[in-house]
């Protein structure tokens, strides 16, 4: 329940004073004046002319005001028209394709005279870099003996660890030992300098397909070389790698 704020408390809700019994109209008995006619005042509303000359202008001016109505909903027909149009030289827009992030040409330069010897002109093309890594290749088939089905050769940044590299380059492979009981993951040593660990190799496979993937340390490179399903068989591969690497 509401309660009574300031003017309107309970003094402004009163009981409203009871209505005179007095006659409504003028005291004193005078009678009332008779109403006057003001309708004289008013002019009557102009008639119409209905004779045939006025009926012919007036069909006239109807045809003007449908004329012109025609022709503006025409132009507006024939403007939908021209906006809906195919426009022909722009039917057809080439959009540029975005050229890809391959890394730094210096780097890139740097690793395709890096890699080894058997891929024919054009085997190998740039690839954009994953993380840590300066620049990629990847490679079709190399035509020496035992040469991979594909080869993946990558040039780390500096201050990378190249045997985690390796390993994230080798994701879903099954480690296995290299031909000639050769341990794997173990260090690798040139013939010219037996007494000095040039990198880190690893022998693996990937279903059926043989997998020979290794660190060049004094390079700052990884290099991932894959059989196909024709081969080369994993004896092979490790062959072709030991006169490529």
């Amino acid at each position: 329940m509401n309660e009574p704020h300031g003017d309107l408390a309970d003094d402004d809700t009163a009981p409203l004073p009871p209505i005179s019994d007095e006659p409504w109209g003028p005291t004193g008995g005078e009678p009332l004046q008779p109403f006057t006619d003001f309708s004289s005042s008013f002019a009557a509303p102009p008639s119409r002319d209905r004779s045939p000359a006025g009926t012919s202008h007036r069909r006239a001016i109807r045809r003007v005001i449908g004329g012109a109505a025609a022709a503006i909903v025409a132009v507006g027909i024939v403007g939908a028209v021209w906006m809906l149009r195919p426009d022909p030289a722009g039917s057809e827009v080439e959009v540029p394709a975005e050229a890809a992030d391959n890394g730094d040409s210096a780097d890139l330069e740097r690793l395709r005279a890096l890699l080894p010897t058997g891929f024919a002109d054009g085997a190998c093309r740039p690839d954009a870099p994953g993380p840590d890594t300066a620049a990629q290749m990847v490679c079709g088939a190399n035509t020496d003996a035992g040469g991979p089905a594909t080869a993946r050769f990558l040039l780390a940044e500096r201050g990378v660890d190249l045997q985690v590299l390796l390993r994230s380059s080798l994701a879903g492979v099954d480690v296995v030992t290299c031909p000639g009981r050769i341990q794997s993951p173990g260090p690798w040593r040139r013939n010219a300098t037996p007494n000095q660990v040039a990198g880190t190799l690893i022998c693996a496979t990937r279903g059926d397909l043989a997998t020979v993937a290794w660190t060049t340390d004094e390079k700052n490179r990884v290099n991932v070389a894959t059989g196909g399903k024709t081969g080369p068989t994993l004896a092979q591969l490790y062959t072709w790698w030991s006169s490529h690497s």
